[in-house]
């Protein structure tokens, strides 16, 4: 995930999702792969399902553009192309040619170009890199109506969603308004886990642009890492905030406070690990976002 993110009128960079199957309006984690993946999760198709076998990784969301490797200015080198372009491999943990895969089978994913598939933090773009080895670190879902492709890594489903560096790949948990077909617009709580790369506390700065545009400081947001190498969030609690209005521009700053050089000073832009902005309504739906 980049270091800045604005949403709507503050130069839009991330895309809501809205989850058409129940989701409740309160901080919880990612879902698990344990459970039938949302809605909004089963993104995909033409993936294998059989270990060894390749197929398109086409997705549902952007018109079954499928993903292929291309290398690119920011984020990992994907971008989008025609479905026969795209040819991924999969292979099952432990299983022979053909084996078939089922929604618990550890699967591995791999590209010609550029490799495994993995959770991996980057500077620009969604946190995925590549192995040269296999990574038996996903899940692939298949229902009736398409594909769902989990990282339990990361423990969280990767899907379609815009962006302003690196390709339109985000993971469900980081941009989820619910409730779901409520048709409002604005948000009403914003939720942010702390998975901050290197595991630093965040403190959280808030400005409404339309009530004298001054910042105010809203305290420490700890990581949420398991541990060191483990996964996230796991422990602690998320920052959140409700707006008291509607009809708002907000800004919510992440500062790395404790970041070599930094202070705890919202205004200056090297020590923003994380940046929010958006419209706010007190009958709107709830924004979950993962900080890295």
């Amino acid at each position: 995930m980049s270091r800045k993110l604005s949403l709507l009128a503050l130069a839009a960079a991330v895309v809501f999702t809205t989850v058409a199957s129940g989701s409740p309006a309160t901080a919880a984690p990612p879902p698990s792969v344990q459970a039938a993946p949302p809605v909004a999760a089963v993104d995909w198709e033409g993936l294998p399902t059989w270990s060894a076998g390749y197929g398109p990784m086409r997705n549902q969301s952007n018109g079954l553009k499928a993903l292929r490797y291309a290398v690119r200015d920011y984020g990992i080198n994907l971008n989008w192309t025609d479905w026969p372009n795209s040819k991924w491999e999969v292979y099952g943990q432990g299983l022979p040619t053909n084996g078939s895969i089922t929604d618990t089978t550890n699967v591995a994913i791999k590209v010609p170009g550029g490799g495994y598939l993995r959770w991996s933090p980057q500077e620009w773009g969604i946190d995925l890199g590549w192995s040269s080895t296999p990574v038996y670190e996903w899940n692939l879902i298949t229902t009736a109506t398409g594909q769902a492709l989990y990282n339990r890594t990361r423990n969280d489903y990767v899907v379609y969603g815009s962006r302003f560096w690196g390709v339109n790949l985000i993971w469900l948990g980081d941009a989820v308004v619910t409730p779901p077909g409520s048709g409002a617009t604005g948000v009403k709580t914003v939720i942010a886990y702390n998975c901050h790369r290197d595991y630093r506390p965040l403190n959280m700065w808030v400005n409404d642009m339309d009530a004298g545009g001054s910042w105010v400081n809203l305290g420490v947001v700890n990581s949420q890492w398991s541990g060191v190498g483990g996964s996230c969030p796991v422990v602690g609690s998320p920052f959140t905030y409700s707006p008291s209005v509607s009809n708002h521009r907000i800004q919510i700053v992440g500062v790395d406070h404790t970041a070599p050089g930094c202070s705890n000073n919202p205004t200056i832009g090297s020590c923003q690990r994380w940046m929010f902005g958006f419209i706010s309504n007190t009958t709107g739906g709830t924004a979950r976002i993962t900080l890295s």
